[in-house]
């Protein structure tokens, strides 16, 4: 639950009414019928609104009444509605049914504005009542329909509650349209980043295997189990297939090699790239191939370029577990430019990678500030700054 919303109870300028006296327990009950389909109706948790589950054949539910929504219902889940887990029913899932689990009430539209409630329940402030109003054990804190009745709301008249309705939905659209964008913007520079290993390989150099520019350095790899890393931990970095997974007590290598992905999902996935360098002292276990680059050949920054996103499922993985095997990395090719001219692309790409670098440092501040946005004006809206 977040803290950054959590205004007193008496900083609203309006008085605070009980849900109860602007709603009501609607049960619009039917048996299901063996044949007869149902759509179902879920509620997220954190105020994140109601939405359709799986049609349900009426033979296949324990209940024996389900019960139908209409829009601009009120609908709770009873365990989850602690955290957060209440809504308002929008027009396209009228029709669909709930359990006894959800109950549902119907608002006074002469007092209450259906939006409004729908913003009220993507506050603290609510979902600090919803909780204070539950019961129970430990994963069955229940809310009974009537104490979710007895629940606070602040309530101005009901044309200045569709005016702040429509200011919050306003800002609202400019937050998901920021959002968009930046979703945008990091979907390019992923693109980009791609781009680079490329830039590497776009030469019209010859064509050169991994067998002849680097030693594998593979034999001298030691895997240690969790438990054994446990019983030794230290300050030395412990490699896998796509980086650091531990530090340990001892060191295995002390030069600067490249790593080269041997297994995993990420060779498939490339949520991360396959290849990268290790510096210093360090342990290396069995999933990843140790290459030391012959320097009169190879620059080892420009290898780890070219071999980040490298497409090395041309090998066809045989087993389930995408495996690169050592036979086949070794078979790996690309043009390779004279030394001067690789130094030169590096320092390209470096620039470049520098720039990538920055903006994903910007995105990370925009995404806390993004989301920092929609509370900040919910808290002014339900203190009557809107």
């Amino acid at each position: 639950m977040s803290d950054n919303l959590k205004p007193a109870r008496d900083a609203t300028p309006w008085p605070m009414v009980k849900i109860g006296d602007i709603t009501t327990i609607i049960k619009r009950s039917e048996e299901p019928l063996p044949g007869v389909k149902y759509r179902q109706i879920g509620v997220r948790l954190w105020g994140q609104g109601a939405y359709e589950r799986e049609t349900l054949d009426g033979i296949n539910t324990k209940y024996k009444e389900l019960y139908r929504a209409e829009a601009n219902d009120i609908i709770i889940n009873k365990i989850w509605a602690r955290n957060g887990s209440v809504a308002v029913v929008s027009s396209n899932l009228a029709g669909c049914y709930g359990s006894s689990e959800f109950p549902m009430y119907t608002p006074d539209i002469n007092l209450l504005e259906p939006q409004w409630f729908h913003w009220i329940t993507k506050t603290a402030f609510f979902w600090q009542q919803c909780n204070e109003k539950s019961y129970g054990t430990s994963g069955k804190n229940r809310i009974r329909p009537e104490r979710f009745l007895e629940i606070e709301i602040p309530l101005p008249p009901l044309d200045e509650q569709r005016r702040i309705v429509a200011r919050i939905e306003a800002l609202a659209a400019k937050v998901e349209a920021a959002r968009e964008l930046k979703k945008h913007t990091t979907h390019e520079t992923s693109h980009l980043w791609k781009m680079l290993s490329s830039i590497a390989r776009n030469t019209e150099s010859p064509i050169r295997t991994l067998d002849e520019i680097v030693e594998f350095c593979d034999g001298r790899r030691v895997p240690l189990s969790e438990a054994d890393r446990n019983n030794r931990k230290g300050p030395y970095p412990y490699y896998g297939a796509s980086g650091i997974i531990d530090y340990i007590d001892d060191y295995i290598f002390d030069e600067d090699l490249l790593l080269l992905s041997e297994d995993g999902a990420n060779l498939i996935l490339r949520s991360k790239p396959i290849a990268f360098i290790a510096r210093g002292k360090y342990w290396v276990n069995n999933h990843a191939h140790v290459l030391r680059p012959n320097p009169e050949l190879v620059d080892i920054k420009f290898l780890e370029y070219v071999l980040s996103d490298y497409n090395v499922s041309e090998f066809n993985f045989a087993s389930a577990q995408a495996k690169l095997n050592q036979k086949n990395a070794r078979k790996i090719a690309f043009p390779l430019p004279s030394l001067p001219e690789q130094h030169r692309i590096v320092a390209h790409l470096d620039a470049l990678q520098a720039k990538i670098a920055a903006v994903q440092r910007h995105q990370a501040a925009t995404q806390a500030r993004l989301d920092a946005l929609m509370p900040s004006i919910l808290d002014r809206a339900f203190h009557g700054e809107l």
